[in-house]
């Protein structure tokens, strides 16, 4: 074989090889990019398997702590009510109560009778002198809970279908949502979705005491006037137990409702130190704390020996009522009696203080008396409520205690207390800018200056 020829042989087969290489790296590329697709096809679906799974996993997991939270929501709820009760418990005593749980219980069990998702008992609000009824509230609400908490202390209007029930004293089943009568404001309130509803009047000696309204009635039926007998069958021993807590007004606080109350005659003294913040800065905390209290206890002493009842402290000052709700003979001579008392043993006791050396001589004590109609209520959270008064005549005596003169110790009265006590008392006109914002209720305010020979009020009867 020539030189020539061994050459071409070489070339061809170089060429040969070099085409091979090429169709097998083709090959391989083509093999390489077919898995790597096939895989990130694999990997795609895997992902969006993954995600779906996750997604699933969030929204079962949403679901439980929604759940769990309406759980605790409607236990807190619970819980809140029962505290509030017992707290009302203490001063409208423990049958109201009871018989209050009795009836949810009774409540209850009609309402597994009737198959009802819902459930509520109504009894008529009124106000004012009329006997006629503003109003319906709550008695009971079942199934307990936030639904139910949230209900508290509403009035339902008598253009409602209950309102009508309790108005007509007839028996209906309804269509809630078509009905025009249905109050959706109490649904907004509540979250509830109301469809179906019966309502049943509660007789008491022929007269309608309240309203049993079952709502939503479980499976595909709904409520329908063949409901009616099964239901009124139950409605006699409830209406018996509605009317005994019904029947004392006192046992409405229990449903965080308070009734219209009848003003009363009292006497306010109201009282606070000026430039108290020499106190904590001339003494250590602890000393003008304990002088704080002494003070306090001092002129609280002479007004309980007088008859007062202590309404409240507010920082330096205290709020104190006559006649209210114990009664006090002569309840205004013996206030302005306490008020002159009250001056002289702070200054007394300011004396003290200054024979030990602490510098609170610029320190004076400001009392205030008004005499009118006040309202006693309970007030505040169910767990931490207190009674105490509200009226002309405790915005008067704040008033006229603030505005009064703040460089000495002085004691003003009202201008209808000094008109009740005329002929009793020594008082000086004082000029109008010492009305205060007292301005918006009286015209005139006067300074005390003592009692006329003879009149002295006494300790309290």
């Amino acid at each position: 074989m020539t030189p020539i020829e061994m050459f071409g042989l070489i070339t061809g087969s170089v060429t040969v090889l070099g085409a091979v290489a090429a169709a097998t790296r083709y090959i391989t590329e083509s093999h390489y990019k077919a898995e790597r697709t096939i895989l990130e096809a694999r990997t795609k679906d895997l992902q969006i398997a993954l995600e779906k799974s996750a997604g699933e996993f969030q929204r079962k997991n949403d679901e439980d702590r929604e759940r769990f939270q309406a759980i605790i929501g409607d236990l807190e709820a619970r819980n809140k009510d029962l505290l509030s009760a017992i707290s009302v418990t203490r001063r409208v005593g423990s049958a109201a109560l009871s018989r209050k749980m009795e009836i949810d219980d009774e409540l209850s069990s009609v309402m597994t009778s009737v198959g009802a998702e819902k459930g509520s008992i109504y009894i008529p609000l009124s106000r004012g002198l009329s006997s006629e009824p503003v109003g319906l509230v709550f008695l009971s609400i079942q199934p307990a809970g936030r639904q139910a908490a949230s209900l508290k202390r509403k009035i339902i209007p008598m253009q409602s279908i209950a309102g009508r029930c309790f108005r007509t004293g007839e028996a209906s089943a309804t269509q809630a949502s078509a009905d025009p009568q249905h109050f959706k404001a109490a649904d907004k309130i509540s979250g509830s979705r109301i469809q179906d509803m019966l309502n049943s009047p509660l007789r008491h000696r022929g007269e309608v005491i309240g309203v049993l309204q079952l709502m939503n009635k479980k499976g595909a039926d709904q409520f329908s006037a063949d409901d009616l007998p099964l239901v009124e069958s139950f409605t006699a021993s409830l209406a018996q137990h509605v009317s005994e807590f019904a029947r004392l007004p006192e046992n409405y606080e229990i449903l965080g409702v308070t009734q219209e109350q009848k003003a009363q005659a009292a006497t306010v003294v109201f009282c606070d130190l000026t430039r108290s913040s020499l106190l904590f800065q001339e003494l250590s905390i602890g000393v003008a704390i304990q002088h704080l209290n002494e003070y306090l206890e001092k002129v609280t002493d002479v007004g309980m020996r007088y008859g007062a009842t202590v309404d409240k402290y507010i920082g330096d000052g205290v709020l104190l009522r006559f006649n209210v709700p114990r009664r006090v003979k002569n309840h205004a001579l013996k206030a302005v009696s306490a008020a002159l008392e009250m001056k002289d043993a702070f200054e007394q006791l300011k004396l003290e203080w200054s024979t030990m050396g602490e510098p609170l001589d610029a320190m004076s004590i400001r009392i205030s008396v008004a005499y009118g109609e006040v309202y006693e209520a309970a007030v505040g959270h169910p767990q931490y409520q207190y009674l105490t008064v509200f009226g002309h005549s405790v915005n008067i005596a704040a008033a006229l205690c603030a505005a009064a003169d703040r460089d000495r110790s002085v004691i003003v009265l009202d201008e209808r207390l000094y008109k009740e006590l005329a002929g009793s008392i020594v008082a000086e006109r004082l000029p109008k800018e010492r009305l205060g914002k007292a301005a918006s209720y009286i015209e005139s305010v006067y300074e005390l200056r003592g009692i006329i020979s003879g009149l002295g009020a006494g300790s309290a009867e």
